[in-house]
């Protein structure tokens, strides 16, 4: 997620919610290797401008994907690719 990119706004369309869509598109990011274990994620600030969705919206997604075990959080540091990153189920 480059710093440099477009903003990537997510409009709402095919009944998925504003922070399932973030999920999705980091969890693809995930699995198509463009996000490699150990890969610190944007501040959650910065997600929230990127993909223009409240920060709200973005700690949602981020909560769900600590539970799916595809980031880790340590906190004062931030959120990183999990070392064994695998997706249990869709979002």
């Amino acid at each position: 997620m480059d710093r440099g990119q477009i903003k990537h706004g997510l409009a709402r369309q095919d009944g998925q919610l504003a922070w399932q869509k973030v999920a999705s598109d980091i969890t693809a990011r995930i699995r198509s290797g463009e996000l490699k274990p150990g890969t610190r994620l944007r501040s959650e600030h910065d997600l929230a401008e990127f993909y223009e969705v409240s920060f709200g919206t973005v700690r949602r997604a981020m909560k769900h994907l600590r539970d799916e075990n595809l980031i880790v959080t340590q906190w004062g540091s931030g959120n990183f690719v999990a070392q064994r990153a695998r997706p249990t189920k869709s979002v």
